[in-house]
């Protein structure tokens, strides 16, 4: 997955600047066996929203015609997602990245329509590229309204769980699933999913700066005196 994603970001010219804590890092041994987290039950009512802000790269000058025409096609884009037409979405989320290759709102819904086709491979990578981007999370009650109803959502996520569930080694569906755990309003959730990304895949530097965002610090160990 990694060798894709570093395609995708050579291709578009995305410069990832990371600072990494040593001491955060999750050893990248594969542990022998896997317990699949309980199964999330998808919101029916908005969620505060878990954000990240990863290093965005520098701004580069774009043409305000270009820009306006992404922002259309991300309209249009967006209309074709809803309808559940996600052929025609990525064709033209496609032809927009031709334009505004690091525009991470389009490679955003190109990782839900990923979602929705079942290739989560290439989801993970659009989402690595959108955060790496300085994209935010969406927001829940943002994401939710991409889809027509809650029902369309929640049997898209049950797929992405039967998947992990039966390919629990699949380090970008794991990305995935974390990802939408987060959105959903559920960290702890997904914050197990990235800790079993980053020892899968111990090279994945954005699953690590994401988990730091979302765990929950360790409790403190009572302090042992000596007599």
């Amino acid at each position: 997955m990694m060798q894709r994603f570093s395609t995708a970001l050579g291709t578009t010219g995305v410069l990832l600047q990371w600072t990494l804590i040593a001491a955060a890092q999750v050893p990248p041994a594969v542990p022998p066996a896997f317990e699949a987290p309980r199964t999330v039950v998808v919101p029916p009512t908005p969620l505060p929203d878990v954000t990240i802000v990863p290093v965005a790269p520098a701004p580069t000058a774009i043409n305000s015609k270009v820009v306006g025409r992404c922002e259309q096609s991300l309209v249009q884009a967006t209309a074709s997602f809803k309808q559940g037409d996600y052929d025609s979405s990525l064709k033209i989320l496609n032809q927009a990245l031709t334009q505004c290759p690091d525009d991470p709102t389009l490679h955003e819904l190109r990782s839900l329509v990923f979602f929705a086709k079942g290739d989560y491979e290439t989801a993970s990578n659009s989402s690595h590229i959108a955060l790496a981007n300085g994209r935010r999370y969406w927001m829940w009650p943002d994401m939710i309204r991409l889809y027509p109803d809650v029902a369309t959502y929640t049997k898209q996520l049950r797929t992405l769980e039967a998947y992990t569930k039966k390919h629990p080694a699949d380090a970008g569906a794991r990305f995935v699933q974390a990802y939408h755990y987060i959105v959903a309003g559920y960290p702890e959730a997904g914050a197990r999913e990235l800790e079993l990304v980053v020892r899968l895949q111990g090279d994945d530097r954005l699953a690590v700066e994401v988990l730091k965002t979302v765990a929950k610090p360790a409790s403190p160990q009572p302090v042992v005196r000596q007599p």
